[in-house]
């Protein structure tokens, strides 16, 4: 007796080409999506990481005036590397060595990530190494406070960045930038927002008036300050022959 064995023929529908690019098109739809909302999410932890610093460097700066007869590091108001300049912290004092020693603590991440040729960037290596030459050794924060490091500073003087050299001359805690992120408007502050903000800006975009940056102030907050909404001229100061975002009450 045979035994009849049958086989039932089993044929796989392949995808067509239409199919297929429909799943590829899904794919792209969901790759456009969660790249940019990780984006922003990275953006914002790096925010909130630059707000430490800021914190950080303020509390570094009002215990160093507390140690110092009032007075806070000197700066480098002459020096055409201001402010990127680490002179204050480490040349001419002794704030990084005893106050506020994370070389981190120093550079934004967000302008290490988004300029690499920030020349903050390219110094963090070798940040805070002294010798010739090293209080050139560029940090990426400003710093509006100090007295001029070639000036002898007096306990009224007042910088040309409208910041105090001595912690007994400040008029508005709450309102007196002592260090911020850099916000840079150059040689000749455009009132046009929509304009480039230029590479040295910590957390630029694509215009001025989607830029901002982080505000550390004398009495210990720090604030972000958006520009979308305008740049009033109190926000404004001038050192030398640049502008800079930051907020100093009762400017000479």
């Amino acid at each position: 007796m045979k035994t009849l064995f049958k086989f039932k023929s089993s044929s796989k529908k392949a995808f067509t080409l239409i199919e297929l690019l429909v799943v590829i098109a899904i794919i792209a739809l969901l790759v456009g999506l969660i790249v940019p909302a990780a984006s922003r999410a990275m953006e914002r932890a790096r925010r909130t990481k630059c707000m430490s610093n800021l914190r950080s460097l303020v509390t570094g700066l009002m215990a160093y005036a507390t140690d110092h007869d009032g007075f806070f590091p000197h700066s480098a108001n002459n020096s055409n590397s201001w402010p990127y300049d680490g002179d204050w912290a480490v040349h001419y004092s002794d704030f990084y060595e005893n106050y506020v020693n994370d070389k981190q603590s120093y550079y934004c991440p967000t302008g290490l990530v988004k300029n690499p040729k920030f020349e903050g960037s390219k110094n963090f290596e070798v940040f805070p190494e002294d010798g010739p030459g090293a209080w050139r050794v560029n940090t990426s924060y400003n710093y509006f406070y100090g007295g001029d490091h070639w000036t002898t500073p007096r306990p009224n003087y007042k910088n040309g960045r409208g910041g105090y050299a001595n912690m007994d001359r400040i008029t508005d805690f709450s309102r007196s930038t002592m260090v911020a992120d850099v916000m840079k408007l150059g040689n000749n502050p455009s009132p046009d927002l929509d304009g480039n903000p230029g590479s040295s800006w910590n957390h630029r975009e694509d215009t001025l008036r989607k830029s901002g940056g982080h505000l550390g102030y004398a009495d210990g907050h720090v604030s972000w300050f958006s520009l979308k909404n305008g740049l009033p001229a109190h926000m404004v100061t001038r050192s030398g022959s640049r502008y800079y975002v930051n907020e100093q009450p009762d400017k000479d």
